[in-house]
């Protein structure tokens, strides 16, 4: 487990290393020059493509998509969260997979990240601030493709939750509750039967 603080704030950044979460922590401030935003993200990447080549199966989250990509636009070569998110990769028993935050306003950017990317998690912050843990909306959030990777019950499991949303016959905070108390998905697909 890898994270990535991409020039984030010096005291989120103290957060992080105070909490002592078990994942190898790498960062770059929001004081920092541009290029070396830049070339720490890709010192990043390129470190977990070799954790990947060694046999090691990695997981990165990086939080500062966006900011990353001005830090990129603002020395004149757009695309570098492109780059970032492509180093993602899966051969045979190993993987790098990368989960990444991208500003909500930042429309352009994920327009321009659809085509590389395979999941989409939106987490809206009214959700957060009415208290949803996690706070998914599950009717923006997909996985591009997914139907040869999911069960038939799994498949209909995500399409009776998301109706459940959408004929208001069930509030988000509900659905998150059931995700919470639940062990496995294989516990929600039974419950979401018997619904």
């Amino acid at each position: 487990m890898v994270v990535h603080l991409i020039a984030e704030r010096p005291e989120d950044i103290n957060s992080f290393k105070n909490a002592k979460c078990g994942a190898e922590l790498f960062y770059t401030s929001a004081t920092d020059l541009n290029r070396d935003i830049v070339k720490g993200a890709e010192f990043v990447s390129n470190f977990c493509i070799r954790q990947a080549e060694c046999g090691k199966n990695v997981v990165l989250l990086a939080d500062g998509l966006s900011r990353l990509e001005r830090a990129s636009a603002e020395l004149g070569a757009k695309g570098a969260a492109k780059r970032f998110l492509s180093s993602a990769i899966c051969a045979g028993d190993v993987s790098l997979t990368i989960l990444a935050a991208i500003s909500a306003e930042d429309a352009g950017l994920e327009r321009e990240l659809e085509e590389t990317a395979n999941m989409r998690a939106h987490m809206p912050l009214e959700l957060a601030l009415q208290g949803v843990d996690p706070p998914v909306d599950i009717i923006k959030t997909y996985t591009s493709d997914a139907e040869p990777m999911q069960t038939r019950n799994e498949l209909f499991a995500a399409a009776a939750l998301r109706k459940r949303v959408i004929k208001g016959l069930a509030e988000p905070e509900e659905i998150a509750a059931m995700f919470k108390k639940t062990a496995n998905n294989g516990q929600i697909i039974r419950e979401t039967a018997d619904v």
